[in-house]
């Protein structure tokens, strides 16, 4: 199983890496810079889904808690 925590950290690490190979891609033509704006910003936005549910997550055992006693 991969936890919230460790898929938020790999789509971190993935984000990073396409804005380091991203710029490469566009210049080499492999890639066009909306393509790649488009690619960036789509996993900024499951970043911020995980960062969502790991946070609704914490909240309803932090509000939930005799429930996990």
């Amino acid at each position: 199983m991969v936890t919230i925590t460790e898929q938020i950290k790999v789509v971190r690490r993935e984000i990073g890496k396409r804005k380091t190979f991203y710029p490469k891609w566009v210049a080499e033509g492999k890639m066009t810079q909306q393509e790649a704006n488009y690619q960036i910003e789509a996993m900024e936005y499951v970043l911020n889904t995980l960062n969502a549910v790991l946070e609704f997550e914490r909240s309803f055992i932090a509000k939930n808690q005799k429930l996990f006693e």
